[in-house]
């Protein structure tokens, strides 16, 4: 990763993910939590920064989670994951997090045992979700295969015939190489448009609960310049030809959006680059885009 330096005027090396010492000081995220809890119970690195250690709460919080999933899986006949994975087993990390940190959860002990009970307490079908951080690829660049066969798994073959994310075949908490993250994606074709702005509205708007969505997008880190080796762009100009869409295409896609819709179903991101050099760009998505947030 790189940084702008603007007192020096270049780009600089910027180790934003964790070094080797850092991440020794790690465990996986199912080693250290083994009740694998429906709800996280201690923070999870992304691996930029450190994880918090869990606080003292949320130790009695997974306590108490493990309380409930025992003596309700006993009474059930199940498994505790098997619980865990069910409804009921929301249900008790809920009604944990109620005891611990005050009533927040409209919940009831009775879902834990009855998922009818959980189904009448659920959200409503008709619920208001706002969807803050949305993106598709631009016409002109191919949907990445690798993305959606992480996602999707192995059915992804022949487009892609190994975990792209998992080159050394390690296994994960399934002991797999390569599970699928979501099964409604299995068998599906991975073309070059599936992450294109007609997919994008099928998705998001006909098949998803989401009522409205910001579009988002991302600030090119390299760009590939006729004659040269990849590398990071020194300007706003030299980086809109690597992103995967420009701001002025994020605002465009969501004036459509809206005036297919007859109302305002988008929000758009506007693109925003450090460094004082590029003000006078900023500037100008603001007067020619009017981008909602940055």
């Amino acid at each position: 990763m790189i940084s702008w330096n603007e007192a020096g005027r270049v780009w600089e090396d910027d180790h934003g993910q964790l070094d080797a010492e850092q991440v020794a000081q790690c465990e996986r995220a199912d080693v250290a939590e083994p009740l694998r809890s429906p709800i996280p119970i201690r923070m999870i690195s992304n691996g930029e920064y450190m994880p918090v250690p869990q606080t003292e709460q949320q130790r009695r919080v997974e306590a108490r989670v493990e309380e409930l999933a025992t003596s309700a899986s006993d009474k059930l006949g199940i498994t505790r994951r098997a619980f865990l994975r069910s409804s009921g087993g929301m249900a008790a990390t809920l009604l944990a997090m109620n005891e611990v940190f005050g009533r927040f959860f409209n919940v009831s002990l009775i879902e834990m045992f009855e998922p009818a009970a959980y189904a009448a307490a659920a959200p409503p079908r008709d619920l208001f979700v706002f969807d803050d951080q949305l993106h598709f690829v631009r016409g002109s660049k191919p949907s990445p295969a690798g993305l959606r066969a992480i996602a999707q798994g192995p059915t992804s073959a022949p487009a892609v015939k190994s975990n792209p994310f998992n080159p050394r075949g390690q296994l994960d908490e399934l002991g797999q190489a390569w599970s699928v993250w979501n099964p409604a994606l299995v068998g599906l074709p991975i073309d070059p448009g599936y992450a294109h702005i007609t997919q994008f509205i099928k998705d998001v708007y006909l098949d998803s609960q989401v009522t409205i969505g910001l579009l988002s997008n991302v600030t090119a880190s390299s760009v590939q310049i006729e004659g040269e080796k990849p590398r990071a762009p020194r300007n706003a100009q030299e980086a809109q030809r690597g992103e995967v869409l420009t701001a002025a295409q994020t605002a465009a896609a969501r004036n459509f959006i809206n005036e297919i819709s007859g109302s305002r179903r988008m929000l758009c991101h506007g693109l925003l680059y450090v460094g004082q050099g590029n003000l006078d760009w900023l500037q100008e998505q603001t007067d020619k885009n009017e981008p909602d947030s940055w």
